[in-house]
C-alpha cells in the first residue's frame, strides 16, 4: 500500500489510515519503505547511543542508537524501529506487550518519521503551521505550549492547516525563499479544545492508547488540509505566561538573530547530533532561515478565551510585512477588549 506525506511516497506492508493515498501511483517511485509486520524481536548490534531523552520525572523516553548500517529509534516500553542511514527504510524490530496498532502508528508517524526525514537531509521543525493570505506562519515551542490549539483556532476560522507538530522547511533556490510541504491531515488536540472550538463535527479518533488526545481531521472546505508547497512568511515561538492580566495579552515581540537561532535550533528535529557534517549543515540552515524569515515571540495566557485575539494579532503582524511591531500588541488588545 502506498501513501503520501511531506511530498514523499511511502510504501507500507500494513494499512496507515492516517495518511492519504496518491490519486495515481508511480510504480517506479518509493521514497520510504515501512515494514511493521512480523517484527523479528532481536535488535542489531548497537555501536553507541547518540541521543537519549527523558520525560517528566526523568524517566527514559526516546533513545537513538547508531548501528553499523543505520540507527535504532526506540520509544521506551512501546517499540524499537531500525532505519538505514539514508532514511529509505523503516523496520519494526520489537514491540512492547499490549501495544495497540493505533499507538504503534502514532509513534511511527509522529516521532520516527520526523527523525527519518532529518536523516534524508531535510530540516524539520517541531511546529504547527497554517496558511494565511499573507503566507505560511509556523508556531514552535515545547510540548503543551499550545501549537496545535492555536493552529486549530485558525482552522476553525477557515484557514488551512499545513501540518501539526512536524514542519519540513526547504530553501527554494530558484526563488530565493523558504517553503514548506504539507504533512498529512489531522490535528492532535485535547477533548476540551475540540469542543471549545466546535471541531467535534469533524472526524476524530484517539491518537494513541496511552494518550487522551484526539486526532481531528477537518473537512474538504477552505479550512481543510493544505495542498502544495507554501512560502514561509513568519515563525512564532509560543510562550505561556502566568500572572499577567488579559489586557496584557496576547503580546508579540521581535527576536534578535541570536535569540531567533536559539529558538529554532531548540525546536528542531535532529536524529544524530554526533554527525558533525550533518550538525554543521543543520546550524547553517537555521542561521540562514533566521536571516530571511522574521521570528517572533508570541506570549499567551493559559486557556482558550484569547485565542481569537491571538489569531488577529498574528494576522496583523503578518500584514505588517516584517515591521517591528513588538510594542503594538498591548494597545491593540486593549482597544479590542
Amino acid at each position: 500500500m502506498r501513501y503520501l506525506a511531506y511530498g514523499l511516497t511511502i510504501e507500507s506492508d500494513v494499512r496507515l489510515p492516517e495518511l492519504p493515498q496518491p490519486d495515481t501511483i508511480d510504480r517506479a517511485r518509493v521514497d520510504i519503505t515501512v515494514r511493521l509486520s512480523d517484527p523479528p524481536g532481536v535488535l542489531p548490534r548497537v555501536l553507541d547511543v547518540v541521543q537519549a531523552r527523558t520525560g517528566d520525572g526523568g524517566a527514559p523516553w526516546l533513545s537513538i542508537a547508531r548501528t553499523g548500517s543505520g540507527y535504532v529509534i526506540s520509544e521506551a516500553g512501546i517499540a524499537d524501529f531500525v532505519v538505514d542511514r539514508h532514511g529509505t527504510e523503516i523496520v519494526l524490530c520489537r514491540v512492547g506487550t499490549r501495544v495497540s496498532e493505533l499507538t504503534l502508528r502514532h509513534v511511527l508517524l509522529d516521532w520516527v518519521l520526523a527523525l527519518v526525514l532529518n536523516l534524508r537531509g531535510k530540516q524539520v521543525l517541531h511546529a504547527s503551521a497554517v496558511v494565511t493570505p499573507h503566507g505560511l506562519c509556523a508556531f514552535v515551542g515545547p510540548t503543551t505550549s499550545g501549537k496545535s490549539t492555536l493552529a486549530a483556532s485558525f482552522s476553525a476560522a477557515g484557514y488551512a492547516v499545513l501540518c501539526d507538530d512536524c514542519l519540513v522547511v526547504e530553501r527554494n533556490d530558484r526563488g530565493g525563499f523558504f517553503e514548506c510541504t504539507p504533512a498529512y491531515p489531522g490535528l492532535r488536540l485535547w477533548e476540551d479544545s475540540v469542543e471549545g472550538m466546535g471541531l467535534g463535527k469533524y472526524v476524530t479518533q484517539a491518537v494513541a492508547g496511552y494518550m487522551p488526545k484526539l486526532r481531528v481531521v477537518v473537512g474538504d472546505g477552505p479550512n481543510g488540509p493544505a495542498a502544495g508547497s507554501h512560502r514561509l512568511a513568519r515563525i512564532y515561538g509560543l510562550n505561556r505566561v502566568a500572572g499577567e492580566t488579559n489586557s496584557q495579552m496576547p503580546r508579540i515581540e521581535a527576536l534578535d538573530g541570536k535569540s531567533a537561532l536559539i529558538q529554532l535550533v531548540g525546536s528542531s528535529w535532529l536524529c544524530d547530533p554526533t554527525d558533525k557534517v550533518a550538525l554543521v549543515g543543520h546550524f547553517r540552515f537555521f542561521e540562514a532561515l533566521t536571516k530571511a524569515i522574521p521570528v517572533r515571540k508570541l506570549h499567551l495566557p493559559n486557556g482558550m478565551a484569547l485565542l481569537p485575539k491571538a489569531r488577529d494579532a498574528v494576522l496583523a503582524d503578518l500584514a505588517g510585512e516584517g515591521r517591528d511591531t513588538s510594542g503594538l500588541w498591548d494597545q491593540t488588545v486593549r482597544s479590542q477588549a
